[in-house]
């Protein structure tokens, strides 16, 4: 019985799986994922950002009202 590949025997380049042409499924479902990540962060960025900066002003110009509620 042989070892599993990698294991106690060194990987040669023949070893290697041939690699894979993409094809255009491939890179259109890749381009959606990048469009929906950027998206998300930059969203998700803005509704964080809005509240931190309304506190931070009522901080800075209103304390009482602030900490009133």
């Amino acid at each position: 019985m042989s070892a599993p590949l990698g294991v106690g025997v060194p990987l040669t380049a023949h070893d290697a799986p041939a690699p894979r042409r993409p094809s255009p499924e491939r890179g259109q479902l890749f381009d959606q994922i990048l469009w929906f990540g950027e998206g998300f962060c930059r969203a998700h960025a803005v509704s964080f950002a809005v509240p931190a900066l309304q506190s931070a002003w009522l901080m800075v110009g209103h304390p009482a009202a602030l900490y009133a509620g």
